[in-house]
Parts: C-alpha cells; sequence; structure tokens
C-alpha cells in the first residue's frame, strides 16, 4: 500500500450532478438520521485525498453549506456522469482524480489508496473496482491525460460511462468480498434500508 504522501497528488470527486429521477427529489441532500446522504460520502473521502470537490448542477447553496468547492458540467447539457467526470478533470490541479458516485455512501476508507496502487502497479491511467465480475464504474481513479480521450468519446455521442473505461484497458482492484461497500442507494426502500443499518450501528 503506498505511503500517505501520494494523496498529494489525487483531488476527489463526489458525483451528485445527476436528476434523480427514481427519487423525485435531489437524493444527495436527502437526510439519513439527519444527516445528507451526500455526507457519508464527505466523511468516507476527505482523508483520502488532497482535496474534495461536488460535482452538482442543481441546488447550488444548498452544496456550498457542505464547505467544498462545487464544479458544474461545462457542457450545459448535462451528459450524464462522463460529463461531470470530464468537467472534473478540466478543473483539478492536481494529476489524479478519484470519482465517486453520492449514492454510494459506504466506500472503503482505503479504496483511493488501493486504485492508486494497482494503477501505479500495472502502469495505467485508469483503474476502477470490480464485485464479482461486474465494474463498478462510479469507482473510479483517473489520470487527467485521459480527459482529451474522454472528450473524443463525449462529441462522438456516446453517453456510456462502463464503455468509455473498457476502452482505456483499466487496472482492476477486485472488491468482490466488500460487496456492502459498494452497495446503492436508488430507491425509497433503499434509504429506509441504510436508515436502519446506520441506526443499529
Amino acid at each position: 500500500m503506498p505511503t500517505n504522501e501520494f494523496i498529494k497528488n489525487i483531488s476527489g470527486v463526489i458525483l451528485a450532478g445527476g436528476k434523480s429521477s427514481r427519487m423525485g427529489e435531489d437524493k444527495a441532500l436527502k437526510k439519513v438520521n439527519d444527516v445528507a446522504l451526500i455526507e457519508f460520502s464527505i466523511n468516507n473521502l476527505q482523508h483520502q485525498v488532497k482535496t474534495l470537490f461536488i460535482n452538482t448542477n442543481q441546488n447550488q447553496q444548498d452544496y456550498l453549506k457542505f464547505g467544498y468547492p462545487l464544479i458544474k458540467d461545462l457542457n450545459p447539457d448535462h451528459l450524464g456522469p462522463l460529463s461531470g467526470i470530464y468537467s472534473a478533470l478540466k478543473t483539478i490541479t492536481t494529476n489524479w482524480a478519484f470519482f465517486g458516485a453520492c449514492d454510494t455512501p459506504c466506500l472503503p476508507k482505503d479504496i483511493v489508496a488501493r486504485l492508486y496502487e494497482q494503477a501505479q502497479q500495472q502502469q495505467k491511467l485508469i483503474a476502477v473496482v470490480k464485485t464479482q465480475k461486474k465494474l463498478q464504474p462510479l469507482v473510479l481513479l483517473v489520470h487527467k491525460d485521459l480527459c482529451k480521450s474522454l472528450n473524443s468519446f463525449i462529441t462522438s455521442g456516446e453517453r456510456k460511462t462502463q464503455l468509455w473505461i473498457t476502452q482505456q484497458q483499466p487496472a482492476i482492484v477486485d472488491c468482490s468480498n466488500e460487496l456492502d461497500a459498494f452497495a446503492n442507494i436508488n430507491t425509497a426502500q433503499d434509504f429506509i434500508d441504510f436508515e436502519n443499518k446506520q441506526i443499529e450501528l
């Protein structure tokens, strides 16, 4: 595992730019026992990176209250997660950016280090988590040198995050034994289940 020295080269970005259509509201701001969902991600990631950003295209004033700089999609059409990733890569001053979705609130406390370690060992510009043969496309580490590649992909009309990642031949971090850490909060029932788990802790 790399020493903490690597942190100075990595920015963190919480992706909260989606429309939360299944929830009918901005789920990143939805409260779980009086704590906004995104705060769980903030607590998990703030010590794993040099600077933490929030990628969001709505409710800007609400997000500013968390005390972290915001990144808005450069493309006004908000073309999904890849648009947020591209906008962040154009914004950060570090060489690397870690991306995690706001609805994956239980990421491991060392996930950034593990992704960075595999990227370095395999000499890759991108590393992504895999769980039980399935990629987790919104838990990834990307070098800003891939900005041009991503822009070309988006400009061509493509929108699928996993397709772009696969094309980059990423380093893989297998987390198949940690499924709960990568569980998504997508529905009202997911929120209830997550809230109950927090009460039990």
